[in-house]
């Protein structure tokens, strides 16, 4: 049996994120992955890095690590109204932070299985790049205000030529499983920043075995949101209060 934990979009909310590795570290788990977007719109950017460098945990760069290192072409280029918090976040930062952070590879997989298409990808949003969406399924969208965002066909043409059973991303904050032509898109939503509606941390835990494949159950963990909302109060980053608010 191989058991992975899967989080993502910490975006420098320490206190979510030591509960969620807290409640990994009660599930017996043969390793964890992040699956970007560590840093950038939370008060202690450079806390988190440290957590993970300290502890040795792999994962693969998203859109704010492209965001704060320049490292994708001109049409990466964030938001104007980010650029202040981007510039704060960075100064936050050590050198070895940014090395690190700069590390990160776009994707990893795991395959236990005999078949080439039976393992498990992870990357931040799809793919094909760390910016577009897959959206869950059609029914589930179809029930939000917006309404039917993403077809399947539309999604297919993001995930064509993948060969793995599961591909698991966050950059949506939304938890979902999305079936599609034998594969699995496993949205496992963000430790912070949620935008289901459930101020929840949340990651999940990938488990595989000969007898049953490939399963994976998302996890909700609560933590001190009042505590987190003070830290932003106190050290006041760009754009606190909305950060603050959007917790």
């Amino acid at each position: 049996m191989i058991r992975i934990a899967l989080f993502s979009d910490v975006h420098g909310n320490l206190t979510a994120l030591d509960a969620v590795l807290a409640d990994i570290d009660r599930q017996s788990v043969d390793e964890i992955i992040f699956a970007g977007d560590l840093c950038l719109a939370g008060a202690r950017p450079a806390a988190c890095v440290d957590r993970l460098r300290r502890r040795h945990i792999r994962g693969v760069y998203g859109n704010t690590e492209v965001w704060l290192l320049g490292r994708r072409p001109e049409e990466m280029t964030a938001p104007e109204s980010l650029q202040e918090l981007i510039t704060w976040t960075r100064e936050q930062l050590t050198s070895a932070d940014k090395q690190w952070l700069g590390s990160l590879p776009f994707s990893l997989s795991f395959n236990p299985t005999p078949d080439p298409a039976g393992g498990l990808q992870i990357v931040h949003a799809n793919p094909v790049d760390v910016m577009q969406v897959l959206y869950p399924p059609e029914v589930v969208q179809a029930a939000q205000p917006e309404g039917l965002r993403q077809t399947d066909a539309a999604a297919q043409q993001l995930v064509t030529g993948v060969a793995a059973a599961i591909l698991a991303f966050g950059h949506l904050h939304y938890p979902s499983l999305r079936a599609l032509n034998g594969l699995l898109l496993a949205n496992i939503s963000s430790v912070s920043l949620p935008a289901d509606g459930d101020s929840r941390a949340k990651y999940a835990i990938c488990q595989w075995d000969a007898d049953n494949g490939w399963q994976i159950a998302h996890q909700l963990v609560e933590y001190d949101l009042a505590a987190e909302k003070a830290m932003l109060a106190q050290i006041q980053p760009p754009n606190w209060e909305y950060l603050a608010d959007s917790l």
